[in-house]
C-alpha cells in the first residue's frame, strides 16, 4: 500500500513539472540614455522554477545564470549587474554586467537548460518598438512582440498589452504564406519514435517577411487519422521568424509514423483534416538511414542532414573511419583497440578497410584486414588486442577503392600513436638529479653556467611545476630555473641550465660545498658539489658590472612606473622616454596567460589622429605580432618601431594595440614619449661624457687634496682654478674623433699635474 501511495505521488507531479512552459516574455533592451544596469529579460513559466546553471545568449556570447534573490511565482528576471529589483516580485538572475553582448537593436536571445537543451528563442528589432523611450516590448497572446503600453515595462507583473483586444492578432483570419515543409527525417539512426532530439522529424521553412503562428497547425503522413500536433512541446517555440527554420519532432507519437518505402508529410491547418486546409504535401520513396529529404527548389534529394539550417546538396557520400581506444599509452596485457566504419552520407556500399602497425623504426610488425569488400549499410566495426613488447608504435587504417564519390576524403585514413610501458600509470611521483655537468676539475666557480641533467616521473598528481637552485650555508647563490610538467603518468629526463651569482667581490670563506636542490611535486633531491674561485670573464670589470646593475635596476624602476595601472595579464617592461626623427627603437612586453588564449598586437606612434610612425604606405598595425599563450605561459615579445623622418620635436604618444581570441573589441595602452632633434641628444650625451671626465679629475684633486694637508691647498687649488678654466667654453657636440683629439692634450695636462703633485707630496 506505501509503495503504491508512492507511485501516485510519483506520477502526479513528474508529469507537471516535465510538461512546464518555460518562455521569454518581456525584454527590456534599449533603456533611454545610458542602457547599463537597466536591461533585463523577463521568463514566464507556469511553475516557479530554479534557472541557476541554465545558459542565456545573443548573437555574439553567452551568461551562466546565478540566482540573487528568490520571489516564489512564475516570473523571473536575468539583469544586469547593480539592477536595481527593490519592489519587483520575480526571482532575480545576475549574469555580470552586460548580458550577452548588450541587447542590440536587434537581437536573437536563447535560453538553454545545463544539459544544452534549448528552451526557448526571440528575434526582435527595433521596428517592434521600445527603442529608447522607457517603454519594453511584451509577448502579446498571440505570441508576437508589442511595446508596452506603460512606462518601464511590466517586470515581474502581467504585460500590459494582454489588457487590451488586439484586432488585428485576433480579427484576421492567419496567412501561412511562405510556410513550408523543407526536410524530413524519415529513418534517423535508432528508433525512430525516440524522444527528441532523436527519432523523425519534419523540418518547417518561413520564406516569407512576417512571423508566422505555428500553433493549431498538424502533421500528418498518407493515413488520413495519422496526426502529429505541433504544439511547445514537441518544437522550440510556436512563433516561426521571417528566414528561419522550425522542427518538428515526432518525440514519441504513436499516430504519426513515416513508412521507409513510400508515404507523404502533409500539412494543414488543424485537426480533422476534413475541415482544415492544406499548407504543404511532399511525397516520398526509398528512404535511407541518416540522410534526409532535402528541398532544392523545386526538387527534393537524400542528402545528410542539416536540422535548423540551409540545406546543402552533399552528392557522392561520406565514409568515416575510427579508432576507438581508452588511452594513448597501455601496459604490456591490456592493450585493446576498435577500429569502425560509418557511412555518414551517400548510399550503402561494399567497404574495403585495411591497416598495420609500424614500429618506432617504421618498420611493419602487423597488418589486418577488417573489411574486404564487404557490404556495410550503415556501421560496423572489429576489436583488436595485440601482444605487443614495450615501446612505441603508430596504428595507421585507411579505406580503400570507394565506387563513389567521398566528398570528405580527410576521414578515409586514421593513424594514431600508442606506447606500450610496463609501469604506465604507476601513481607515485619520483624525482632525481642524475648529473651535474661541472668539467674536468668536478668543481665550479662562481659567476660559472651549470648544466643538470633531472629524471622525473609524475604519476598521479595535479600539481605541475619545479624548480631548481643552489644553496650555500642556507642562502640562495644562484638564479632559480623553472619547469612544467603537465601530463600525468610521464617519464621527462631535462637538462636545465642554472646561472651562479658571480660574487665578485670574493673572498675565501665563500669558497666551499655547495648544494644543488631540485623540488616539485612534493618531492626535493639535493646534490653537492665544490664552488671555488670567480669566473674572471665575469667579473673582468666589476665597477662595469656594477654600474651595469644599477643601470639596469634604474630601467627597472622606470619599466615598473610606466606598467602602473596596466592589467596583470599583460605589461609594458622596457620602453624609451626619448626618440629622435628616423630612429628605429624598440618595446619589450610581456604576457601571462591567464587561461589559453591567441594574442595579436601592433603599435604605432601618434599625436592627435595623425600616425607619425606610418610614412611609406605602412599601417598602424605594420609591426603585427600573432602569436598563441598557453595557460599560466609566460611569454616576452619584441616590437620594433620607426619614427618618421620628418617628425618634429614635442611629446607624442606610443600606442598599443592588443586582441585576445579573435575578439570584436581591441585593447588599447597608450604611454608618452618625447622626440628629440637628433643634434639635440648627441649634445645631451656629449654633456654627459665631458662631465664625468671633468668630475673624474676633480675627485682625484680633492682626494690629493685630503692626503696634502693645509701647506698644499692653496696650490692645489691654484692648479684646480687652471683646470676650469681651461674648461670653460668647450665645445659641447662634437664629432667622436674631434672629440677625442681635444680632449687629449687636457687629459695629458691633468696626468703630469697629478704627477708633480705626487713628487711634491713625497719629497715634503
Amino acid at each position: 500500500m506505501r509503495f503504491f501511495s508512492l507511485m501516485i505521488i510519483f506520477f502526479f507531479f513528474l508529469p507537471s513539472f516535465s510538461l512546464a512552459v518555460v518562455e521569454f516574455s518581456e525584454i527590456m533592451y534599449d533603456f533611454p540614455g545610458d542602457d547599463n544596469n537597466h536591461e533585463y529579460i523577463e521568463i514566464f513559466s507556469e511553475e516557479s522554477l530554479n534557472y541557476s546553471g541554465f545558459i542565456i545568449r545573443d548573437l555574439v556570447s553567452n551568461d551562466t545564470l546565478e540566482q540573487i534573490y528568490y520571489y516564489p511565482g512564475p516570473y523571473s528576471l536575468i539583469v544586469e549587474e547593480d539592477f536595481n529589483y527593490s519592489r519587483i516580485n520575480a526571482s532575480i538572475y545576475s549574469v555580470g554586467k552586460t548580458i550577452g553582448n548588450n541587447l542590440n537593436d536587434e537581437d536573437m536571445i536563447y535560453l538553454y537548460d545545463p544539459n544544452g537543451i534549448l528552451l526557448d528563442l526571440a528575434y526582435y528589432n527595433s521596428s517592434f518598438g521600445a527603442k529608447g523611450n522607457n517603454r519594453s516590448l511584451e509577448k502579446n497572446k498571440a505570441g508576437k512582440w508589442e511595446e508596452s503600453l506603460v512606462e518601464g515595462g511590466t517586470p515581474g507583473r502581467k504585460n500590459s498589452v494582454n489588457d487590451k483586444l488586439n484586432n488585428s492578432d485576433y480579427g484576421s483570419k492567419p496567412s501561412y504564406s511562405g510556410l513550408q515543409i523543407n526536410e524530413i527525417m524519415v529513418d534517423p539512426f535508432g528508433d525512430d519514435n525516440s524522444l527528441q532530439p532523436l527519432g523523425e522529424w519534419v523540418e518547417l521553412y518561413n520564406s516569407g517577411n512576417d512571423f508566422i503562428s505555428l500553433e493549431g497547425l498538424v502533421l500528418y503522413d498518407s493515413e488520413d487519422d495519422h496526426e502529429l500536433y505541433v504544439t511547445d512541446i514537441n518544437t522550440i517555440s510556436l512563433l516561426l521568424c521571417p528566414k528561419c527554420y522550425a522542427l518538428i519532432y515526432r518525440n514519441g507519437d504513436s499516430d504519426f509514423d513515416l513508412s521507409k518505402n513510400h508515404d507523404k508529410v502533409r500539412l494543414f491547418t488543424g485537426y480533422p483534416l476534413s475541415e482544415h486546409t492544406l499548407i504543404d504535401e511532399v511525397a516520398y520513396s526509398n528512404s535511407l538511414e541518416g540522410l534526409t529529404f532535402s528541398r532544392f527548389g523545386l526538387e527534393w534529394s537524400l542528402v545528410k542532414p542539416t536540422p535548423g539550417e540551409k540545406n546543402v546538396y552533399t552528392g557522392g557520400c561520406d565514409w568515416e573511419l575510427s579508432l576507438e581506444m581508452e588511452n594513448s599509452i597501455f601496459q604490456k596485457d591490456n592493450f585493446e583497440f576498435k577500429v569502425a566504419v560509418k557511412r555518414n552520407a551517400g548510399f550503402s556500399d561494399n567497404i574495403t578497410v585495411r591497416g598495420r602497425i609500424d614500429n618506432y623504426f617504421g618498420e611493419t610488425i602487423k597488418e589486418y584486414s577488417p573489411w574486404t569488400d564487404t557490404f556495410i549499410m550503415t556501421s560496423k566495426s572489429k576489436s583488436y588486442s595485440p601482444n605487443l613488447a614495450e615501446g612505441v608504435y603508430q596504428l595507421t587504417f585507411k579505406i580503400e577503392g570507394l565506387s563513389c564519390e567521398d566528398f570528405n576524403n580527410q576521414n578515409n585514413l586514421i593513424t594514431r600513436l600508442v606506447a606500450i610501458n610496463p609501469e604506465y600509470q604507476k601513481t607515485e611521483n619520483f624525482l632525481e638529479i642524475e648529473k651535474i655537468y661541472l668539467g674536468n676539475d668536478q668543481q665550479a666557480r662562481w659567476g660559472d653556467q651549470l648544466t643538470v641533467k633531472a629524471n622525473i616521473y609524475k604519476g598521479n598528481d595535479s600539481r605541475t611545476s619545479l624548480q631548481t637552485w643552489v644553496e650555500k650555508d642556507g642562502q640562495v647563490v644562484s638564479k632559480k630555473s623553472k619547469l612544467n610538467t603537465y601530463e600525468k603518468y610521464q617519464y621527462y629526463t631535462l637538462t636545465v641550465p642554472l646561472q651562479l651569482y658571480p660574487n665578485c667581490a670574493h673572498e675565501d670563506s665563500s669558497d666551499g660545498q655547495a648544494k644543488l636542490i631540485l623540488e616539485g611535486l612534493g618531492l626535493r633531491a639535493e646534490q653537492e658539489f665544490l664552488v671555488e674561485g670567480i669566473n674572471q670573464e665575469v667579473c673582468k670589470d666589476y665597477s662595469t658590472y656594477l654600474k651595469q646593475k644599477e643601470r639596469e635596476e634604474l630601467n627597472k624602476n622606470n619599466n615598473s612606473n610606466l606598467a602602473e595601472g596596466q592589467p596583470e595579464e599583460y605589461q609594458i617592461i622596457n620602453l624609451p622616454l626619448e626618440v629622435c626623427p628616423g630612429e628605429i627603437f624598440k618595446i619589450r612586453l610581456q604576457f601571462f596567460g591567464d587561461q589559453e588564449r591567441d594574442f595579436k598586437v601592433w603599435s604605432y606612434l601618434y599625436r592627435g589622429n595623425k600616425c607619425y610612425s606610418c610614412t611609406g604606405g605602412k599601417e598602424r598595425d605594420n609591426n603585427l605580432l600573432d602569436f598563441h599563450l598557453k595557460k599560466n605561459e609566460i611569454k616576452i615579445v619584441e616590437m620594433l618601431v620607426q619614427a618618421d623622418n620628418n617628425i618634429t620635436a614635442g611629446e607624442y604618444s606610443l600606442m598599443i594595440k592588443l586582441n585576445k581570441d579573435s575578439q570584436k573589441t581591441n585593447q588599447s595602452l597608450s604611454k608618452k614619449i618625447q622626440v628629440k632633434e637628433k643634434k639635440e641628444m648627441e649634445k645631451d650625451n656629449s654633456i654627459t661624457e665631458i662631465t664625468s671626465t671633468l668630475n673624474d679629475s676633480l675627485s682625484a684633486f680633492n682626494v690629493l687634496e685630503e692626503d696634502t694637508g693645509s701647506l698644499r691647498k692653496d696650490s692645489l687649488e691654484s692648479r684646480k682654478k687652471e683646470l676650469l678654466s681651461q674648461l670653460t667654453g668647450m665645445v659641447i657636440y662634437e664629432s667622436n674623433s674631434e672629440k677625442a683629439s681635444k680632449l687629449i692634450p687636457l687629459l695629458l695636462s691633468i696626468t703630469f699635474a697629478l704627477l708633480t703633485l705626487a713628487v711634491i707630496i713625497k719629497k715634503s
